[in-house]
């Protein structure tokens, strides 16, 4: 059994995948570890340049894109370690990224997840873009170094003591994060009803409920090119972000709070249809998608299982 299976999960990812796995080899201890590569079926030169650049990593496909939940999900079941550790293809590690993430395992009680430190650069400065995942109270997550101005506007926490010390999360980001394999798949893995977004935050509050600690590792520092795979504040990013939310609080909140932010979501829609926006049609889908999967999120909130 290897140390552990670090997960790549591609979709389109030519762009900076070569740069995402040459940082990987030259990590400290990565010899005693595997790296797997899914593909969701790219359509640009993905896998040939995997293949041209790095002849040893075997690369698993799939005939349509699966999404991120269910192509982490099948990749965790082939690993062979009792840690995953899940990468985004757009990012470039620390050489030093591995090794704390896996020994907060051994330090922290009853751990279940470790996040890394993700910094972004922006004109050539280096911000917090993650640092773990906070969770409101309406249902709404966020990373821990981010800022959403009210004209939607992402700005970032400069790197400081704050985030140089280890804490508990209320949620671990998808980024780069370190899973106990037996824990995950015992708990079903990522719901694969979220095609991407908001599953990381869904399986930490299931973690969190099944009695696991989650924790964030400062001295385990990557750099993330942020929503590489999808544009931000598409109508694909919107659509996966707003249904997400919605099934994340149906399963988890309290019925007051889900009926109150679903009503308000309600209101959104038909805000949106009186200013003759596009994002209406948005959120019809998503309320659409919604009535679908009420019995599956109905199921879950008596059985608390996906």
């Amino acid at each position: 059994m290897t140390k552990a299976s670090i997960i790549i999960i591609t979709y389109n990812s030519a762009e900076f995948i070569g740069r995402c796995l040459r940082s990987v080899k030259h990590v400290k201890g990565v010899e005693h570890c595997e790296t797997i590569v899914w593909d969701n079926a790219s359509s640009d030169s993905t896998i040939l340049k995997i293949k041209k650049q790095f002849p040893d990593i075997l690369i698993h496909t799939s005939e349509k894109n699966l999404g991120f939940a269910a192509a982490v999900n099948r990749a965790a079941e082939l690993a062979n370690s009792k840690y995953i550790v899940l990468l985004n293809p757009d990012t470039v590690v620390d050489p030093n990224w591995l090794q704390p993430l896996l020994r907060s395992f051994k330090v922290h009680p009853n751990v279940g997840a470790v996040n890394a430190k993700t910094k972004i650069s922006i004109d050539g400065q280096d911000f917090i873009q993650n640092a773990g995942n906070y969770v409101f109270h309406d249902g709404h997550s966020r990373d821990r170094g981010a800022v959403i101005t009210k004209d939607r506007q992402q700005l970032y926490e400069n790197d400081s003591e704050y985030y140089a010390k280890e804490t508990e999360l209320a949620a671990f980001s998808g980024v780069s994060v370190a899973i106990d394999r037996k824990i995950f798949l015992e708990l079903g893995g990522f719901d694969e009803h979220m095609f991407m977004y908001y599953e990381d935050t869904d399986f930490s509050l299931r973690l969190l409920k099944a009695g696991y600690s989650i924790w964030y590792q400062p001295k385990s520092e990557l750099n993330h090119v942020h929503s590489a795979s999808s544009e931000e504040w598409s109508s694909f990013f919107v659509y996966q972000t707003e249904l997400n939310r919605l099934l994340f609080l149906w399963k988890h909140f309290p019925l007051g709070t889900v009926l109150t932010e679903t009503f308000k979501y309600k209101l959104s829609a038909l805000y949106q249809l009186i200013k003759l926006k596009k994002r209406f049609f948005t959120r019809v889908k998503v309320l659409v998608q919604l009535t679908r999967n009420l019995p599956y999120l109905l199921r879950y909130r008596i059985t608390g299982k996906i």
